[in-house]
């Protein structure tokens, strides 16, 4: 799971104490994104995950605080085929992964990298995250707890199982 704070702090921003202990009381053992990368390489450098014949197939939810973790492995491997993904589910389906293949260098390899993500927000809490230019903190992941919410009302009896309501928003 990626744990996300902010998406691109500047260059001035004092480190956020709350924050920092939250992520270490809730997930022990976190790693920032450019750490995750670098251990990631140092483990498949040895299996033959070398940046020049590896692709790096992503299925990350579309929400903006995923892309640095997509930029620390594209820094690494080059290039990134975005499968699409929202809650940490890949969305593209057998033709996604099909189109992947095709993408693999020739005798290479491919690292697919997918997950849900959840946010800290400034005071600390899980679930929630502060957005560049907006006031106050709001849900990161949303459509993990939207998706949580519904499970949680069909096991306990307060919402029906069905379909989406429209095809326009069949992901959620």
């Amino acid at each position: 799971m990626l744990c996300c704070t902010t998406t691109k702090p500047t260059s001035n921003a004092v480190p956020n104490h709350n924050v920092e202990r939250k992520i270490k009381q809730a997930f022990p053992g976190a790693k920032k994104s450019s750490e995750l990368a670098s251990h990631i390489q140092k483990i498949l450098t040895k299996h033959g995950y070398v940046d020049n014949t590896t692709l790096v197939a992503t299925s990350l939810c579309c929400d903006e605080v995923d892309r640095d973790l997509e930029h620390d492995f594209t820094e690494i491997y080059n290039d990134n085929f975005n499968m699409g993904g929202l809650a940490g589910f890949a969305f593209g389906g057998v033709t996604s992964f099909g189109a992947m293949a095709h993408h693999i260098p020739n005798n290479g390899s491919c690292l697919v990298l997918y997950g849900p993500h959840v946010g800290v927000d400034s005071e600390g809490n899980v679930g929630k995250v502060n957005r560049r230019g907006r006031t106050g903190s709001g849900a990161c992941c949303g459509s993990a707890a939207a998706a949580f919410a519904y499970v949680k009302g069909v096991h306990g009896g307060e919402a029906k199982q069905c379909m989406p309501a429209s095809a326009l928003d069949a992901q959620q």
